[in-house]
């Protein structure tokens, strides 16, 4: 008996906290003070960062890396040999399964994409640009109680960066908007009704990169700060929460007692890389306007210094003129000139190289959070109620010289779910060159390349495809 009685004794706190982890995350939603948790879990981005298991914001360059590091807005690669350089972005994938490391199977999530869409443009060492990532859900119903649910959930930035020093330091800093749409089927004529409830907020973001001129490593810092979207609802009847959509029966099938907000918790990110080569790794941007006019400045130099030593003598003249007319065929023809080398000491550097990328993710709570899946079920799903941190480790190297390139990392993704375990993901990235095109000569040839990236873990996996230029 005495066994038995501390046996009991041993299991009660155990038999407590699973009584209290049903009634804390089984029990239907009946108020508005919670908070939908939009949290990002798995590396969504470009194939690079991808691969690099999200180890990517020393790296991030250009409109795409802005969602791990600000910087990116201004920084620019000693590839970019145009003083203007437009930029444009457009992705769409469709992860599967348990996307946000809930636990659970959740509900038929079979209309679940991420859409992804961006536009930049670099003057010089300035930046600016925009990108907006939507995550769409359409829900579809359980039983014929039921009505179709849509939700958008969106993030949209919108910055400008700086470089100094041909970007041996390079700063950015932009506006971080979240939103939330939700629309249902009407109850009459089975019309859709969008938007029914909105959710708009914004929250500023910072990012830093050091990347001192012709060395092997860089660095990468970013903030983000909290974002709190809110909605306008009209004042509920005493003792009633709002619901939607608007005279649904408190309790019946598709009615939802939706959010009084959605929160992007606040993220810090630090990054690093480190390129093993026999070449510097840090080269940096050159202005072709600046490059100009210090030709020009050097002209009207020597110009002046012949000038002070001018002789009276005819053949002197004839001298000074020849001289001058091969300094504006320099002058004239520097443009092509500049390119053309460029591309040379590109194609001729050495190409082999591994770099070891290093990086650490920091998210913040959400005060009373709750899981997107928790709000369509209508059931308490707490998600965010503490800080959660995400290393990552990533190698990426040039296997065959101008050929072929591989990626290779992991992360380990911590869950925002209570009693919900963190998980290891593998990544593995590629890019192929596949031909050179000369673009029917009226462009520079260009060497089209081939990539992949694939993203598994426990009950996750994402892959995708795409074709892009060799750089």
């Amino acid at each position: 008996m005495g066994a038995i009685v501390c046996g009991l004794r041993a299991l009660l706190p155990t038999l407590i906290v699973s009584a209290y982890a049903g009634a804390a995350s089984g029990q239907p939603l009946v108020a508005n003070d919670y908070a939908l948790d939009f949290h990002r879990g798995p590396v969504q981005g470009p194939g690079r960062a991808v691969g690099l298991a999200g180890a990517y914001s020393a790296l991030a360059e250009g409109i795409d890396g802005v969602g791990f590091n600000p910087a990116a807005y201004g920084r620019r690669s000693d590839r970019d040999l145009s003083w203007f350089e437009p930029a444009l972005d457009l992705g769409v994938s469709f992860p599967r399964n348990n996307w946000d490391n809930s636990g659970t199977g959740g509900r038929d999530f079979a209309d679940f994409a991420i859409v992804s869409f961006g536009v930049g443009l670099n003057a010089g060492p300035l930046g600016v640009g925009y990108l907006g990532q939507v995550q769409v859900y359409n829900i579809v119903p359980q039983d014929a109680a039921e009505r179709r649910l849509a939700v958008n959930l969106a993030i949209h930035r919108v910055g400008a960066g700086f470089m100094l020093d041909g970007g041996a330091i390079s700063f950015g800093v932009g506006l971080r908007l979240g939103a939330m749409s939700i629309g249902w089927d009407a109850p009459i004529f089975g019309t859709f009704v969008e938007g029914e409830a909105n959710y708009l907020g914004l929250a500023p973001e910072f990012g830093l990169t050091w990347a001192p001129t012709r060395q092997r490593f860089r660095v990468g810092v970013a903030f983000r700060a909290e974002v709190v979207a809110t909605a306008s609802l009209p004042e509920p009847a005493p003792g009633e929460p709002h619901r939607r959509p608007v005279g649904c029966q408190p309790r019946a099938p598709g009615c939802f007692v939706v959010p009084r907000s959605v929160n992007l918790p606040w993220e810090f990110e630090l990054g690093a890389v480190y390129r093993f080569s026999d070449e510097p790794f840090n080269a940096p941007w050159r202005d072709v306007h600046a490059e100009r006019s210090a030709l020009e400045e050097r002209i009207a130099s020597d110009r002046a210094r012949r000038r002070a030593s001018r002789r009276e003598d005819p053949a002197w003249d004839e001298a000074e003129r020849a001289l001058r007319a091969r300094e504006d065929r320099e002058l004239e023809t520097f443009p092509w000139r500049y390119r053309a080398e460029r591309l040379a000491a590109l194609r001729d550097r050495r190409r082999r190289y591994l770099l070891l990328a290093v990086g650490l993710s920091v998210s913040g709570p959400t005060q009373r959070g709750q899981g997107i899946e928790g709000f369509i079920d209508q059931v308490a799903q707490p998600s965010g109620r503490g800080t959660v941190l995400t290393p990552r480790l990533a190698l990426e190297g040039e296997a065959v010289e101008n050929r072929l390139r591989l990626r290779v990392g992991s992360y380990i993704e911590p869950s925002r779910f209570e009693r919900i375990g963190a998980r290891v993901h593998g990544t593995l990235g590629f890019d192929v060159r596949l031909f050179r095109w000369d673009a029917l000569k009226l462009f520079d040839p260009i060497d089209i390349m081939v990539s992949g990236t694939f993203d598994v873990s426990h009950n996750y996996v994402d892959w995708g495809f795409s074709l892009g230029f060799w750089r």
